[in-house]
């Protein structure tokens, strides 16, 4: 979903961070199960998304591993802003630990 410029600030911030410590964050989505999607009023939505991520640190110059590779799985509550053809992202929020649901 593209995003607004408020999200955008918090992904160009990180990558300033990387660009200063001369890193590269190379990410990996392993899964995502969307939990639940609720328009709240006309025009705004929620989405409850569990992803599991892989990640890694490399040198950007050079391309070497600067780390072990990690996982992680976490719940994230999207907010929706949009027409109903199309959704925006406005906000996110990292909710606490989860794990998804045994079937």
């Amino acid at each position: 979903m593209p995003a607004t410029k408020n999200v955008k600030h918090h992904i160009f911030r990180d990558l300033g961070y990387l660009r200063d410590g001369g890193l590269l964050l190379v990410m990996d989505m392993a899964n995502s199960e969307v939990r639940d999607v609720a328009v709240t009023e006309p025009g705004l939505a929620t989405a409850h998304i569990f992803e599991e991520w892989n990640y890694t640190y490399q040198d950007a110059t050079s391309r070497a591993p600067q780390g072990k590779t990690r996982g992680m799985g976490r719940l994230f509550r999207y907010r929706l802003t949009g027409d109903g053809d199309r959704w925006t992202i406005y906000d996110w929020e990292l909710l606490p630990r989860a794990e998804p649901e045994a079937e």
